[in-house]
């Protein structure tokens, strides 16, 4: 059996990535670039005049957006993304279309377009943003529960499951191995990263052959303590309920530690990027009102 063990950790080949599909991001990207579609294709017959009346006023409001949005990005915890979190998004997307349609997607003056450039490219790193931090707060809130916080949330489920598999310490053993080469696994962000591929695939299959262990050492237990059959059923449901929350907890976790350092890194790139757009607008607006 302890040979079947080791079996556990062969990796059984990458498996597809489970990362939410996130409707309303998906429709909020299709709106988007729908309405950046239509406005490049009709840009010469806008009637937006980036000086004055309506177009002016976009740039104004896109800027003010902008600025508002800086000290929202500066202060934003990457632990738990919520309503502030969804908000700085929102913010991040209509202020770069705001200057786009106050310019009118023309590219005039260089200092005009390197600010298109920047906007463009602030706008898709706000959308990735918005997809890491959902998954950032969907991952928080599935296991933490009354702790409250992650990590305790994670030791909550190991020490139950030490305390269900006291009937058998090997099967723990190999649990906690599994626990300790994917942590190993997923140290580094690159290295965290390349090992989300795998880590679900082998969660599932370290959980087949976890139960498989499990009822034959259950059906061992019953045959010398003669319990009945639903004492037998019960026991491996409860033992087996809570290697699956040790493994999915554990899964969650990994996870949520690369994509915590995944987006700690987007959110600096992110603010460095709005500098240089708020620096370009302004050397946009000198070069304007000086020339």
């Amino acid at each position: 059996m302890n040979s079947e063990l080791l079996d556990l950790y062969d990796d059984p080949g990458p498996s597809p990535s489970r990362f939410p599909k996130g409707v309303p991001n998906a429709l909020l990207a299709v709106l988007l670039l729908a309405i950046l579609g239509s406005g490049w294709a009709l840009r010469d017959d806008i009637a937006l005049v980036p000086e004055e009346g309506v177009g002016y006023w976009m740039g104004v409001s896109g800027t003010g957006m902008l600025l508002v949005y800086l000290p929202l990005a500066l202060f934003q915890r990457p632990n738990a993304p919520g309503f502030w979190f969804h908000v700085t998004g929102l913010l991040g997307l209509l202020a770069p279309v705001m200057i786009l349609f106050h310019a009118n997607f023309h590219w005039g003056m260089p200092a005009t377009a390197v600010a298109l450039v920047t906007v463009l490219v602030s706008a898709v790193s706000t959308g990735f943003g918005r997809v890491l931090g959902r998954r950032l707060a969907a991952l928080y809130e599935a296991p933490v529960g009354a702790t409250g916080n992650f990590q305790a949330a994670f030791e909550e489920a190991a020490a139950e499951l030490e305390a269900a598999l006291a009937i058998s310490p090997a099967l723990l053993n190999h649990l906690h191995q599994f626990e300790s080469q994917e942590s190993s696994r997923s140290a580094g962000l690159w290295s965290g990263f390349r090992n989300l591929r795998g880590l679900r695939a082998r969660k599932d299959a370290i959980q087949q052959r976890s139960m498989k262990f499990l009822r034959d050492v259950l059906e061992s237990q019953a045959a010398g303590e003669d319990w009945s059959s639903e004492q037998l059923k019960r026991r491996l449901a409860t033992v087996g309920g809570r290697i699956d929350a040790f493994l999915k907890t554990l899964a969650n976790w990994l996870e949520f530690r690369v994509c915590r350092r995944l987006f700690a890194l987007w959110r600096l790139l992110h603010l460095v990027l709005a500098l240089v757009l708020l620096a370009a607008i302004g050397a946009h607006v000198w070069v304007v009102h000086a020339y």
